[in-house]
């Protein structure tokens, strides 16, 4: 969009003209969003450079909060495998508690 304005600027005359009216819904476009970012106190769109900077330092953040969060996930993992361990070994030592209870007063295991 802005290019072809910005082409349509550098043209003289009848060319100008020509070419206005050729492309003038681009430039109808081209003023309604000038006047939407007017509106929104927008007065320059930040340079390529700029924009593409920005999104290299977005990416390089996503990358190491990605790491981080592979990083937790094999923590996570660990505690829940260190967790179903202590759970399967309360019961074991539950059941036994129980069973030797039960043979010491030669009753019947209640499990």
């Amino acid at each position: 969009m802005k290019g072809i304005v910005e082409k349509g600027n550098q043209l003289s005359g009848k060319e100008r003209v020509l070419y206005q009216k050729k492309h003038s819904q681009e430039y109808q476009l081209h003023e309604y969003e000038k006047k939407e970012l007017e509106r929104m106190g927008i007065k320059k769109l930040p340079s390529d450079k700029k924009i593409n900077s920005e999104i290299e330092s977005l990416r390089n953040q996503q990358s190491a909060e990605r790491a981080i969060q592979q990083k937790l996930n094999i923590q996570q993992k660990k505690l829940l495998g260190i967790q179903s361990n202590f759970e399967r070994m309360l019961l074991t030592t539950n059941t036994s508690v129980k069973l030797h209870e039960a043979t010491l007063y030669d009753q019947k295991p209640t499990l």
